[in-house]
């Protein structure tokens, strides 16, 4: 399949009321790379791991987010592309075991031969010391002061400004038995609620100083094992560590009480602890994935859970919430109640509409009062950037009533966005949309003939197969309820009976100001050849076909856009809604599509027919993630069925032409 470029886009909106578009050059707004001006080890194109060993995970300011190997160095992700950095760089070493950003915007990289920091594009790089092991460094640590503290197999040690200055720790308060890495090794630091900073040691368990005076915990006072591989202080001032054979230890003031297998901890190996927004702990373990604990249950998460390695080293949450996971065998991220497995290609992002995915199958049944049944049916769109709903329902007096809503990502707003048509009081609604865990809220205006209201919908699933549906409307400076509903998976084969609502295929008839788009319903349209200058290599690129159906009752119609594939196979190109805006009393369009590298395409605007109605204008604004653009187009229909398609780019004084295109009936 060829790929579309942006004028075919703009041109299958600009002719929503003719068709599809034909692919052109793979052109796309794409913005220049603003990173370090410096040769990357390797920039990852091909799929595969993101490195056999993710040791560490870090998101800075910029929103970049930082990986720390055991092998290949550093990498940052901005968003865009992957790129690693070693000693060629400048990095002082290819194992990577900390990172962390200073209060001035520099990130400073802990790695097996010394510490280096990276700023403004450049790797600086200090040594601790002559010998290798002065340089070995295992844990990283930024206090609320801005100091930065590290440990390596020679010790401790805190940056004055210039250089890293010995830190001394007490002696053991017994001989070191067994150790992971060396006697008596600071693995991991943290900072609590009243300044004191805790240090989490190999075989020698953990330490608190409190800028005066250092404190010692051992086993002898409840620790679960002198081997402490971490360390956490949560926002409720508990101390949690998690060692190498003795479980998780957590010290609440003066009471100590430590989680092991037996109590539902997956392995008594713990080699991270985090705490996540909700609060919840979770504990990264060596040999059994990752356990939660909510307080009061502990929940162990492996490969049915899609966290297909069993060695989990590091756990970070980053600014929006997702939990990601340094491993032995790649890079993982939490989506929902499952882990994804991050490769070099992605997917870096959860799909923004993913939560959605459990209304897909069979028909949602929800029954009034009264006795009468509504049936909702649930559709992608293209690239599951948006999902499209069917309501098909019954009035009072037995008529039949139906809705479509779109919920739909737009990069421009960077949020989950709807537009709802119904039949009742001709409504359109426009909105928001949030989806976490098992609830969801749409807050939007629904404008009627009668005016503009404010309402929220809220969805509360109690299992894969129901949810609870609270319409509220906002009275003064709160949303009073309006009514309730239980919506019901059923099967798709099941039908209503005469009570019910009838599965209409059609009903009601456009309003007055949609009329003059019933032209293009009741056949489907492909790219054609004619007098155009496009038309000569039309013949050789990739064939649309679009399909317009009017929605019974809701004066809107929904277009379909499908590219037509070598040989008989198609793929979902585009979404088209047409509809009449109550609120501003006018034609209105929202093409939705998804193509490429671009997630989420989002088209918006106006249609204004012309006076003899064999024309229209349409004016659009395009919505992709690297900006917006307007788009000017004219759809005019001939004589002999076809119709011609003409799309500018405006400019201050001027605009270009970008299209010029004939579409005509389907041969099939």
């Amino acid at each position: 399949m060829r790929s579309f470029s942006q004028h075919s886009f703009a041109a299958w909106v600009a002719c929503v009321l003719a068709t599809a578009l034909a692919s052109g050059s793979s052109e796309a707004y794409a913005q220049p790379w603003s990173g370090p001006m410096m040769s990357p080890t390797e920039s990852f194109q091909a799929r595969g791991q993101v490195s056999a060993y993710v040791r560490r995970v870090f998101q800075d300011r910029d929103g970049h987010l930082w990986l720390g190997t055991n092998d290949d160095g550093v990498g940052r992700f901005d968003g865009r592309e992957l790129m690693f950095y070693g000693p060629r760089e400048g990095l002082a070493g290819r194992a990577v075991r900390g990172i962390a950003q200073d209060q001035g915007g520099a990130v400073w990289i802990a790695t097996d031969s010394g510490v280096s920091r990276f700023e403004h594009g450049v790797f600086t790089t200090f040594r601790l010391g002559d010998a290798a092991r002065d340089n070995d460094v295992w844990s990283l640590f930024l206090d609320r002061s801005g100091a930065i503290w590290v440990s390596t197999l020679a010790g401790v040690s805190r940056f004055d400004g210039k250089a890293f200055v010995p830190f001394e720790l007490p002696a053991a308060r017994a001989p070191i038995g067994r150790s992971l890495v060396g006697p008596g090794v600071v693995l991991d630091m943290a900072q609590d609620q009243s300044g004191s900073i805790w240090f989490a040691t190999d075989g020698a368990g953990l330490f608190k100083y409190d800028g005066a005076a250092f404190a010692s915990y051992t086993s002898v006072d409840g620790l679960g094992s002198d081997q402490v591989l971490c360390v956490h202080a949560d926002r409720r001032g508990r101390i949690w560590m998690g060692t190498d054979g003795g479980g998780v230890t957590c010290i609440d003031g003066g009471t100590v009480r430590t989680y092991s297998a037996k109590d539902g901890l997956g392995i008594d190996r713990v080699w991270d602890v985090t705490e996540d927004r909700r609060g919840d702990l979770w504990f990264a373990t060596l040999g059994a994935g990752v356990t939660r604990f909510d307080g009061a249950r502990l929940t162990v998460f492996g490969a049915a859970d899609g966290l297909s390695v069993s060695h989990v080293q590091h756990l970070f949450e980053d600014r929006n919430g997702t939990l990601w996971l340094g491993c032995s065998g790649g890079l993982f991220r939490r989506e929902g109640e499952r882990f994804v497995n991050v490769m070099r290609d992605g997917p870096w992002s959860a799909e923004p509409l993913a939560a959605f995915s459990r209304l897909i199958g069979g028909r949602w049944k929800m029954t009034t009062a009264a006795g009468r049944d509504t049936y909702d049916t649930w559709h992608w769109g293209p690239g599951k950037q948006s999902i499209r709903s069917m309501r098909l329902g019954s009035l009072t007096d037995g008529s039949p009533w139906s809705a479509m809503t779109a919920y739909y990502w737009h990069p421009g707003f960077g949020e989950i966005r709807l537009l709802s048509v119904g039949s009742v009081m001709r409504g359109v609604g426009e909105g928001r949309t949030t989806f976490e865990r098992d609830r969801a809220e749409s807050v939007f205006t629904l404008h009627q003939i009668g005016g503009p209201r404010s309402l929220r919908d809220s969805w509360t699933f109690v299992g894969p197969d129901r949810y609870r549906d609270d319409l509220s409307e906002m009275a003064g400076n709160d949303y009073e309820l309006l009514a309730g509903w239980d919506r019901l998976r059923v099967a798709e084969a099941e039908r209503a009976d005469g009570a019910g609502v009838p599965f209409v295929t059609r009903g009601g008839t456009p309003s007055e100001l949609m009329r003059p788009l019933e032209r293009v319903l009741g056949r489907a349209w492909e790219s054609a050849a004619g007098d155009g200058p496009d038309a000569a290599r039309a013949e050789v690129e990739s064939r649309t076909r679009s399909t317009f159906q009017y929605v019974p009752h809701t004066d809107a119609i929904y277009a379909r856009v499908e590219v037509i594939n070598d040989g008989s196979s198609s793929s979902h190109a585009m979404d088209i809604y047409l509809y009449h805006h109550t609120g501003t009393r006018s034609l209105r369009c929202l093409a939705l599509a998804s193509f490429g590298s671009e997630n989420a395409i989002v088209f918006e605007g106006d249609i204004v027919p012309a006076g003899d109605g064999g024309s229209f204008k349409v004016h659009l604004t395009e919505h992709r993630s690297s900006g917006q653009w307007p788009l000017e187009g004219s759809v005019e229909f001939m004589e002999d069925g076809l119709a011609r398609v003409q799309v500018w780019r405006p400019h201050a004084q001027d605009r270009t032409l970008v299209l010029d295109r004939w579409y005509g009936r389907a041969s099939k």
